[in-house]
């Protein structure tokens, strides 16, 4: 624009000028915050899969728990089964026992029989007990694993949702950083 004094005549000009340096730095800086929010996209993408993986493994890992404690519990019926056969043979052998005894010589054999059938039956009762006693440890075990379950669970559908929220987030940084790199390239 020039200048001119009050004949008109042109006594200097005015110029405004745009950096150009700063122009550029602002479009390497706009590009660079895009491609680093792009990487942070796909970085957020694949660890929402992967929680979401983990999600689903976790809830199978549950199922199956339960399937092992309805398990647990169908054994521990066997066996208390075994156990009522094996008191109502400890009783049969001590009444076949006494019976034997009442026979005399003749019920000796049978007095032999009788007190292997009692003696089969309290070692039955005996590992009933100690079966029942793994079972009881198991279930302890069952149970504590059961707690574990439910918080990793818990813990894995917090990270679907914050993987989910960053997620969105990093969409909207992504949307500024296209916006930034449209108002460098206008100036």
């Amino acid at each position: 624009v020039p200048i001119v004094d009050e004949n008109n005549k042109v006594i200097g000009s005015m110029a405004i000028t745009r950096s150009i340096k700063d122009q550029s730095s602002l479009m390497e800086i706009a590009e660079s915050f895009a491609a680093s929010t792009e990487e942070l996209t796909a970085s957020s993408t694949e660890l929402s899969s992967s929680a979401n993986g983990l999600y689903d493994f976790m809830k199978d890992v549950s199922v199956s728990q339960e399937n092992l404690a309805i398990q647990m519990n169908e054994s521990r019926k066997i066996l208390d089964m075994i156990n009522t056969v094996a008191k109502n043979t400890r009783i049969l052998g001590f009444n076949a026992g006494i019976e034997a005894a009442r026979s005399g010589e003749h019920g000796k054999g049978f007095a032999v029989v009788a007190k292997e059938i009692t003696k089969l039956a309290d070692q039955t009762a005996g590992s009933v007990n100690d079966i029942q006693s793994v079972l009881h440890s198991m279930r302890a075990k069952v149970d504590e694993i059961t707690v574990t379950i439910k918080n990793t669970i818990e813990l894995a559908e917090s990270q679907v949702h914050a993987t989910s929220d960053i997620a969105h987030a990093l969409e909207q940084l992504s949307t500024v950083a296209d916006t930034i790199d449209i108002l460098a390239k206008k100036m």
